[in-house]
């Protein structure tokens, strides 16, 4: 008789633990399911819309960056932005994590233990959810693409004095700085935005569709 793999060995081991482990009957509600897909949701969108306002800043003599505390302090767009960061990545991270155990039964159970309602919603929600998570990616880089092909032979073509080439330059110094007061921790939060979209939106669909 084949002695089972390690892997095998692990998978029943968290699939025993599954089984054994209590279901909250408040997180597997589906009033609580869909408020949890909402908050994810919408905390998402509120990372996103901070992130794009740009932190005003100085350069030295020495060429060194610092922020500009004098153009933050007592601006309340500054004040509200930080605070609607802060608040919207806990709600985003903790959404996620009581999602998955929410919902963890479904997604990481194997066929046997689920009836067909729950696996066909399962396929569904992930199939979906990665379809819409690639060509997300996908029509953003091509976004990018065109606007970096369009605007270079733009400027090189033109005087550089139109107001198309001005409003152009603006929006490139725009992007730039967005990251330049704080370039790692612009990025970061920008990443673990898009990781958290990549993994909670299959999640979050098949949660909003077990609810129904």
């Amino acid at each position: 008789m084949k002695k089972p793999s390690i892997f095998a060995e692990i998978r029943n081991a968290r699939v025993e633990r599954i089984l054994e482990a209590k279901q909250s009957r408040l997180l597997t509600s589906p009033w609580m399911r869909r408020t949890l897909s909402l908050v994810a949701i919408i905390s998402s969108y509120a990372v996103m819309a901070t992130l794009l306002i740009p932190t005003p800043y100085t350069i030295s003599k020495t060429n060194r960056i610092y922020n500009d505390y004098e153009a933050i302090q007592g601006n309340w767009i500054y004040e509200v932005r930080d605070t609607t960061q802060g608040f919207a990545i806990l709600l985003l991270i903790w959404s996620f994590f009581l999602l998955r155990i929410s919902m963890r039964r479904v997604t990481l159970l194997p066929n046997e233990y689920l009836d067909e309602l729950q696996i066909t919603n399962r396929d569904w929600a992930f199939k979906s959810g990665y379809l819409v998570v690639r060509r997300i990616g996908l029509g953003i880089a091509i976004i990018f693409a065109f606007l970096a092909t369009f605007g270079n032979e733009m400027v090189s073509f033109s005087a550089g004095n139109g107001p198309t080439v001005k409003a152009w330059r603006a929006f490139e110094r725009y992007l730039s700085d967005l990251s330049t007061a704080d370039p790692f921790g612009f990025y970061f939060k920008a990443f673990l935005l898009l990781a958290f979209v990549a993994y909670s939106f299959p999640i979050i669909l098949l949660a909003w569709r077990e609810a129904r």
